[in-house]
């Protein structure tokens, strides 16, 4: 065989072949750096209001407070009475006694037109103000006792505290108390015939209380 010729030249470039298959799908790439926050968007509309919701437990009382400071004082009220004296009077009404020692009448010591009981705790008057009570006349209001005894007493707390007697043609006769009056103390007139005949006869008296503003009623 002879020795082979020189290369030729090159000839014109082929037509591309067709696309061969897809490769394998390659490794993830990392991931990248995260982007800036992008700017807020608008405020919603509000939401309709929820129901109400079910009331809780009452709490525990809680302590109580400090109390506060005392009040200024007020200021002195007007002085009273120290001393004094009131009249006392009074009568039966224009009733005519016609009763006997087994049922005397009662009265209050200190006002009129007041018809009698027969009870001293009936007509009894309460003594407001500690004092003393002076002498009480009793007088008949219409003539003279004739010939009958009539007796009239004060009474203290229910008890005899002075007693006078009018007799024959008297028309008067003054009681005598004992003792000072202190304030809670009741007073009463009791009065009857203690003897003679059946003639009638009113009576009225009168007295002296010392101290201030009227004490009895």
């Amino acid at each position: 065989m002879g020795a082979v010729g020189p290369a030729g030249a090159q000839g014109p470039q082929g037509d591309v072949g067709p696309a061969g298959p897809n490769g394998a799908t390659g490794a993830a790439g990392a991931t990248g750096a995260t982007g800036a926050n992008g700017t807020p968007g608008a405020a919603g509309a509000t939401g309709a209001t929820g129901a109400t919701g079910t009331a809780g437990a009452t709490g525990a009382t809680g302590t109580n407070g400090t109390n506060g400071a005392v009040g200024a004082t007020g200021a002195t009220g007007a002085t009273g009475f120290t001393s004094g004296t009131a009249a006392e009077s009074g009568g039966t009404d224009g009733e005519n006694n016609t009763t006997s020692s087994a049922a005397p009448w009662f009265w209050p010591l200190d006002g009129n037109n007041v018809l009698h009981a027969t009870t001293a705790a009936a007509v009894a008057q309460t003594v407001h103000v500690a004092g003393s009570l002076g002498t009480v006349t009793v007088s008949i209001t219409n003539g003279t006792t004739n010939t009958s005894t009539w007796t009239y007493t004060l009474l203290k707390n229910g008890a005899a505290n002075g007693t006078c007697t009018i007799v024959g043609n008297g028309t008067s006769c003054t009681i005598t108390p004992s003792g000072a009056y202190a304030s809670g103390d009741t007073v009463a007139v009791s009065g009857f015939r203690a003897s003679g005949s059946s003639t009638t006869h009113g009576a009225t008296w009168a007295g002296t209380y010392s101290w201030g503003t009227d004490p009895i009623g």
